[in-house]
């Protein structure tokens, strides 16, 4: 639109739904006495939530490593079949294959 959107950017965040938020963070902080972050209700950074990753990379400084352990250099994901399509995306070429041991989700035969 030549007045409302003059460069023609199309936002394509069609499953980020913020309409009614406010109403689903009342009836979560019903259940959930400790409150509930905006945060959860949106795309994020895709490497995960920071905070997170830098109470990850601390833990793993003080017990595994011994050594500084940079949060940016920690991706933490939801769940192994996200985990599982990110690594195949970064490491496979077409025609790879990839093994995944038992036991297994069943959306990855």
């Amino acid at each position: 639109h030549p007045v409302s959107n003059p460069q023609g950017f199309l936002s394509l965040l069609v499953a980020e739904n913020k309409l009614n938020w406010a109403m689903m963070k009342a009836k979560l902080e019903e259940e959930n006495r400790k409150g509930v972050d905006d945060w959860v209700a949106g795309y994020g950074d895709t490497r995960g939530n920071p905070e997170f990753r830098t109470a990850l990379a601390a833990m793993m400084q003080d017990t595994f490593v011994q050594a500084v352990v940079d949060p940016e250099c920690i991706a933490a994901s939801a769940g192994c079949a996200s985990v599982v399509d990110t690594l195949a995306w970064c490491l496979c070429e077409p025609g790879d294959a990839c093994l995944v041991p038992v036991p297994f989700y069943c959306a990855f035969k």
